[in-house]
């Protein structure tokens, strides 16, 4: 009998009318997030959560986007270059946590500084994926586990990501060297 009531407690805020599907189906797309942009060389970086990165590589990022649940930062004129234990990408003057990385010994020092305005919310550093530099293009996927929480406690209402109602969208806007 607990069977078949779980799955009418758990559609029970759907009948509340304030648009309960269309939130849990947003939050359902902030679980995986994106990185896509145009570059010139070759690399590959695996990261395990925003604090932990390794890869080989050096390439251009012409433009890149990358999504942390339902926000993205856009970075113009940055750059990839990995040496296993070492290495930044994204990087431009005055990078902040999630607006590039710069690792030494695995560790991305500046994920570990404090972070400012614009940052991805601490929610979405907890993330698994990584991203591959090829000629022309650059790409990644990760998996966020802080995305998971926000979509199966969304089941019940509530929003740890702070997010519901909210559309896909850009928070911040790298400046571009003069």
């Amino acid at each position: 009998m607990f069977r078949c009531l779980l799955p009418l407690l758990l559609l029970l805020p759907a009948c509340t009318g304030d648009n309960y599907l269309s939130r849990r189906f947003m939050d359902l797309t902030d679980v995986v997030d994106v990185k896509y942009g145009t570059g010139i060389g070759l690399g590959a970086k695996l990261e395990a959560t925003m604090y932990l990165g390794c890869g080989l590589g050096v390439s251009s990022q012409s433009y890149t986007r990358e999504w942390f649940g339902r926000r993205s930062i856009e970075v113009v004129d940055g750059a990839f270059f990995h040496a296993i234990i070492g290495g930044g990408d994204g990087l431009y003057v005055d990078a902040t946590p999630g607006h590039g990385s710069a690792n030494g010994f695995l560790l991305d020092f500046v994920a570990l500084q404090h972070p400012g305005p614009g940052d991805p919310p601490y929610l979405d550093w907890w993330r698994f994926g990584g991203e591959v530099c090829l000629p022309g293009v650059n790409g990644g996927l990760y998996l966020n586990l802080g995305e998971i929480w926000d979509f199966l406690a969304g089941l019940v209402t509530l929003d740890p990501a702070g997010d519901d109602g909210l559309l896909k969208s850009a928070f911040f806007v790298a400046p571009a060297e003069p």
